[in-house]
């Protein structure tokens, strides 16, 4: 059980308190004439050394941003470690990013379980994450999916959910249930682009409980495609060179969006080009074959869905 300061400790601890806002309101010019980030560095450190953990913290972010001192990840770290024992879940969230940029998986862990238990929605979705690669602990969906599920309103929790109900590791497959949670990731405020793509695939190859729609493929794809994904280039481009439903064949477009996936390096994308026209004035690529990839069950002519 905790023990209760005494009124001396207490006072130091208030004064401590005061210097940290005051080092706060130095450094960011509030209520005074300029800001004067020295003053504030030194009213930070005065209140660290008072053993106040949230002045460590503000001088961890301090450090590792180089703001009003030099970038010291190393002193970042140490700052990091006094606030994480005294219970900051930021504290704790950045010693599981640190761990885990610098290779130690088993740290990571420990640290993103502090900060999930302290209910931190981004540590509870990296944590997830470790748990679908299986680094740093043992492969296990299932927790994964039960952290997701626990951060209610996060659009990226969502989406890693929507996968696995997708592709059934951990949980149930359920495609319906998938897609409403995809949805939630792709056109929220965030509108995740892990989330588009995945749904764009779902509407463009179908699903068992789930009817095609070219509409919403070419709008979820397009959407990905324009934030730089290939993969989404790709299907949206065999969308474009087949048609289907209200989208119509358009093979120049399919060329723009099979060109875009070309130079991320993908060879179906490079194949279907040589058979693509060329945008004027535009030299064609050298050595591709005129063909399109073809897959049996579709009709002559039609490109080969890649598989997310």
């Amino acid at each position: 059980m905790r023990v209760l300061a005494g009124a001396g400790d207490m006072e130091d601890r208030c004064l401590a308190l005061v210097k940290v806002e005051l080092g706060a309101w130095l450094g960011e010019g509030r209520g005074v004439v300029e800001a004067d980030k020295v003053a504030g560095i030194r009213a930070l450190r005065d209140a660290d050394e008072a053993r106040c953990a949230r002045a460590s913290l503000s001088l961890a972010v301090c450090h590792a941003t180089g703001s009003g001192v030099a970038l010291m990840l190393a002193r970042a770290r140490a700052h990091c470690e006094v606030a994480a024992e005294a219970g900051f879940v930021d504290a704790q969230f950045s010693l599981g990013c640190l761990a885990l940029d610098g290779g130690d998986d088993a740290r990571a862990v420990a640290k993103l379980k502090q900060a999930s238990r302290g209910g931190d929605v981004w540590a509870m979705i990296m944590l997830g994450e470790l748990y679908e690669a299986g680094r740093g602990v043992p492969v296990d969906c299932g927790k994964a999916a039960a952290l997701y599920r626990a951060c209610k309103l996060s659009q990226i929790a969502a989406t890693h959910l929507g996968i696995l109900h997708k592709d059934g590791r951990g949980v149930l497959q359920d495609g319906e249930l998938a897609v409403r949670l995809l949805t939630m990731g792709a056109e929220g405020e965030a509108k995740v682009l892990e989330a588009q793509c995945e749904l764009g695939d779902i509407y463009l190859i179908g699903d068992p409980k789930i009817a095609r729609d070219a509409e919403k493929a070419e709008k979820l794809l397009g959407a990905a495609a324009a934030k730089g994904d290939f993969h989404s280039a790709y299907q949206l481009g065999c969308l474009l060179i087949r048609g289907m439903g209200d989208v119509f064949h358009d093979e120049p477009r399919a060329a723009s969006c099979f060109r875009v996936a070309a130079k991320a390096g993908s060879d179906a994308a490079i194949f279907n080009l040589g058979s693509a026209p060329q945008r004027p004035n535009e030299p064609a690529l050298s050595g591709l074959p005129a063909i399109i990839l073809i897959d049996n069950s579709m009709p002559a002519g039609a490109c080969m869905l890649e598989a997310s």
